[in-house]
């Protein structure tokens, strides 16, 4: 604030507050309608052409050249076949798979398996747990 509107301001200390009220009452205004679009842009399905966009683009940056020392392991119908077994996997079979993974020399693993299933009490995590301490934390 300059001087003078500081001497105007100690002089006319209602029309300053008045001031400062109109002022905090555009900014909600402007924050409560900037949340309003982008509720209603999230919810009319707007952004998603926008998100596949910004996705394509990323990975276009990144490049094709995918990183030697990565390895992807994936539960498919190979797998199903190979193990003869249905989903779910007992958590005991993905604790062991975490600890071969361990053995053949993984320095990270990143796990994204979803276990919600209710056919798999809850007493058997410590199967997984126990088998996979030996790799880190889990």
């Amino acid at each position: 604030m300059s001087d003078a509107a500081d001497l105007h301001a100690r002089r006319h200390p209602g029309q300053h507050r008045e001031r400062l009220r109109r002022r905090a009452l555009a900014l909600a205004t402007a924050g409560a309608l900037a949340l309003t679009v982008a509720v209603a842009a999230q919810l009319s399905g707007m952004l998603v052409g926008l998100e596949q966009q910004t996705v394509s683009a990323r990975f276009a940056l990144r490049g094709a050249e995918r990183p030697g020392d990565v390895v992807v392991v994936g539960i498919d119908d190979r797998s199903f076949s190979a193990l003869d077994r249905r989903w779910p996997f007992p958590r005991s079979l993905h604790g062991r798979l975490v600890s071969r993974l361990h053995a053949d020399g993984a320095r990270q693993i990143v796990y994204d398996v979803s276990s919600l299933s209710r056919r798999l009490p809850r007493r058997t995590w410590p199967c997984m747990t126990q088998s996979a301490t030996p790799a880190g934390p889990f």
